[in-house]
């Protein structure tokens, strides 16, 4: 009799959390269909580097952010295009954004198909989802766990680099000027 009770209970158990792993999902999905726009001050931590600054992101495919460092680093992504500029040296990099994983992150569809697919881990006050694919380049996405906001997303770069970008929302759904995310001229 104690182990069908076990065993009733273990199905329950696994039933009750598929459901709760569903359900977070599918309310950080609603969140994201409701996101326009994101004004949030940022941590980058690359490799054992850390940088601080603000960006706007703007659905689709738009981010901007400026860098509170000693080269003024702007980061821009617009039109397919990712662009890196230094203004104290006068110098801009552009990569095609399509070899970025910021094409998925930045794309609300593309997000959202990680987000359906991915494996599901809870840590501390963070809802991480993690999307391996095919074991070539794995994105992970953080969730406040309470408001299921975005809190930021871990990466590699074309370069290898493993950058963890974490934020802090300043505002939402307000609205950007186009100008915020015009290209720069390249040098």
């Amino acid at each position: 009799m104690t182990y069908k009770r076990l065993y009733f209970f273990l199905i329950f158990f696994i039933f009750f959390l598929n459901n709760t792993l569903a359900e977070d999902k599918d309310n950080i999905i609603k969140n994201l269909e409701n996101l326009k726009t994101l004004k949030f001050s940022f941590l980058q931590i690359t490799n054992e580097n850390s940088d601080v600054g603000v960006c706007f992101l703007e659905f689709p495919g738009k981010l901007k952010c400026n860098y509170k460092d000693n080269k003024q680093k702007e980061l821009l992504v617009n039109d397919k295009s990712l662009y890196i500029t230094q203004k104290r040296y006068n110098k801009t990099l552009y990569y095609p954004l399509s070899k970025s994983p910021y094409s998925k992150i930045l794309n609300k569809k593309e997000l959202i198909k990680i987000i359906k697919k991915s494996k599901i881990e809870y840590l501390n006050d963070q809802i991480r989802l993690i999307d391996n694919k095919d074991n070539k380049q794995e994105i992970t996405i953080f969730f406040d766990k309470n408001d299921l906001i975005l809190k930021g997303w871990k990466i590699e770069d074309h370069f290898k680099n493993k950058i963890t970008f974490l934020i802090d929302i300043i505002s939402i759904n307000e609205n950007i000027s186009p100008d915020k995310f015009k290209k720069p001229t390249l040098n």
